[in-house]
């Protein structure tokens, strides 16, 4: 299985996830939020000033207040509130009811990824990218999860995790492992890695899967202390996971 050191994004105000899956222009992971620099955060603060002053003296020239024709982003949304009101005469339904995918659980959303692999994440878990990563993070908390891939897997994901373990445990604060195993996981050759770190600590199941053609990290993380209430999380991940092809 490719796994390789994973930079940025891990749960806040802890030390970032290990490697998952081998990238050669990783570097090693930078705790809690996204890589930046104050003066890039500065600089995009006083972009949006302006941007919100803008806006906030154009409403105020226009007394009527009235969306634009020529602004596809008012004028669609008002079409789609046009076509989305349901006529006296029709059956009322949820907006769940009519787009909740099988398989996927209430409090759920099944998220497609451009690269063929679709997988369904609490809702609210916006998508991330960063390269061949992509990354969902519970809002206002600290759960995470990391889908990585490769082109290249690695042929025994149990091998691999020990390998790469080598490198991890030494880079992570305060690692532990808890077990490498092999798993039943569909028929694909998969393993999974669980370990703690960090201050807290920070519990992790990194699952590896190869499919023949892909190599794929699902990368779950939590607080100690949430750990067991995220069991039906973490279990709808790997249930509704389904690779690319």
């Amino acid at each position: 299985l490719p796994v390789a050191p994973v930079a940025a994004l891990a749960p806040a105000r802890e030390a970032a996830p290990p490697p998952l899956l081998r990238h050669d222009d990783d570097e090693p992971p930078a705790g809690g939020r996204p890589r930046s620099s104050a003066w890039v955060a500065i600089a995009l603060l006083a972009v949006l000033a302006i941007l919100v002053g803008l806006g906030w003296a154009a409403t105020r020239d226009d007394p009527t207040n009235t969306p634009s024709a020529a602004d596809p982003t008012t004028s669609q949304s008002t079409k789609q509130s046009t076509q989305e009101t349901p006529s006296p005469s029709a059956p009322q339904t949820t907006a769940s009811e009519n787009t909740q995918p099988e398989g996927v659980p209430a409090g759920f959303t099944l998220y497609k990824d451009p690269t063929g692999f679709q997988v369904a994440v609490p809702d609210g878990w916006r998508p991330i990218r960063n390269g061949p990563r992509v990354d969902f993070r519970e809002p206002g908390g600290s759960r995470f999860l990391r889908v990585d891939q490769t082109d290249d897997p690695k042929k025994d994901a149990k091998a691999d995790w020990e390998r790469q373990e080598k490198t991890v445990s030494k880079r992570l604060p305060n690692y532990q492992r808890i077990s490498i195993e092999k798993v039943d996981y569909r028929d694909y050759n998969a393993a999974d890695w669980e370990f703690t770190f960090g201050n807290g600590p920070t519990h992790v199941l990194n699952r590896g899967v190869n499919t023949g053609a892909k190599g794929y990290a699902l990368y779950f993380s939590a607080p100690e202390g949430q750990w067991d209430a995220s069991e039906s999380i973490r279990q709808t991940i790997f249930d509704t996971f389904q690779p690319a092809g």
